[in-house]
């Protein structure tokens, strides 16, 4: 599995632009960290925050090659899209065997004894240091770097008085297997406590109801693109996650934008779990539901006797299964990739 991936990281396909830059040199110049990035906005600053907290630990450059798209993950930007474009200098690197080639945990930095560059693939933290310290690292490089345009958009809120609301939708459906996660309105309703709330979702609807009940007292950011998966779409997310990051507190539905939202400054972070949801019986499995088991009928408006926590269990253990059949990198299945 390894070497198709380093053939589809050094020669990604058309639909997989990727920008390839150095974001920092070290004193130890002949060393260098790169990382590749993968899914959505959130989890690509997971890994970069450690990427750079092991590149100044160990004073070495620190390079990354950032697909500009990820086959329908929120993240359809190139690097040079968010950030200055003095901040970074483009190179040309590639993956020279799979012994340089790390994913997730797997990073060993003791290779860096027998190779002059370590490649971390990755949707999240990595090299087993302190994640809160991290991020502050990265919030300070996110505002060092940060495109003077996005810099503007974020600068002309004064939040720190405010409770930031997080309402996941995006992906998120009635009519896949992750309904289980929606968190409806008025269970929000129900636990803030504040006069002065800040909303981020991917939903109108959602805006629209928000509006409805809280009138004068909500602030948002006016974006009319909510698509995580355009470019205008993507960069409204990161100023959602950096305007988010500078409210007193977070109340949100599970999900990781508001998790890297709270680990950049440092904010307490209170997740809303849904009240209650249905049941959930896919159309390609038996007749019964994929979270707590019990047999029905599609559709299925029964509400589901499982908890949250068996839910994730039971629906993740259906996707890690068939993701591990097939094997995916930057949302493509490995046995279309092109030999």
């Amino acid at each position: 599995m390894k070497n198709q991936a380093i053939e589809l990281l050094n020669n990604p396909p058309d639909s997989i632009p990727v920008d390839k830059v150095l974001i920092r040199k070290g004193s130890n110049s002949d060393k260098t960290l790169c990382c590749l990035p993968m899914n959505g906005l959130g989890d690509r600053i997971k890994l970069m925050s450690s990427c750079l907290h092991l590149a100044e630990d160990l004073d070495v450059n620190l390079s990354v090659i950032w697909p500009k798209n990820c086959c329908g993950y929120s993240a359809c930007c190139g690097y040079f899209d968010i950030f200055e474009k003095d901040s970074a200098e483009r190179i040309d690197i590639e993956i020279e065997n799979a012994d340089s080639l790390f994913f997730h945990e797997d990073l060993q930095l003791a290779k860096f004894e027998d190779h002059a560059t370590l490649f971390v693939c990755s949707y999240g933290f990595v090299g087993g240091l302190n994640p809160r310290e991290s991020m502050k690292l990265m919030n300070d490089f996110i505002y060092k770097n940060l495109s003077q345009d996005i810099l503007l958009k974020i600068d002309r809120f004064n939040l720190e008085d405010h409770v930031g609301i997080h309402v996941r939708r995006g992906d998120l459906s009635e009519d896949n297997e992750q309904q289980y996660r929606i968190v409806p309105c008025p269970d929000f309703f129900d636990r803030i406590r504040s006069d002065k709330i800040f909303l981020c979702t991917e939903s109108m609807k959602v805006r629209r109801v928000f509006l409805e009940y809280y009138g004068e007292h909500l602030s948002f950011y006016n974006s009319e693109d909510l698509n995580r998966n355009t470019l205008s779409g993507t960069i409204t997310a990161l100023i959602e996650i950096m305007l988010l990051s500078k409210c007193k507190n977070i109340l949100c539905s599970p999900s990781g934008f508001s998790e890297v939202a709270s680990m950049l400054t440092g904010i307490e972070r209170e997740i809303v779990y849904p009240s209650a949801f249905h049941c959930f019986i896919p159309a390609w499995t038996t007749a019964r539901c994929l979270y707590c088991g019990k047999s029905g009928e599609r559709p299925m408006k029964r509400i589901c006797k499982a908890t949250y926590k068996q839910a994730i269990k039971n629906q993740q253990k259906l996707r890690r299964e068939a993701i591990e059949k097939e094997g995916m990198l930057w949302g493509i299945p490995m046995n279309e990739i092109e030999r």
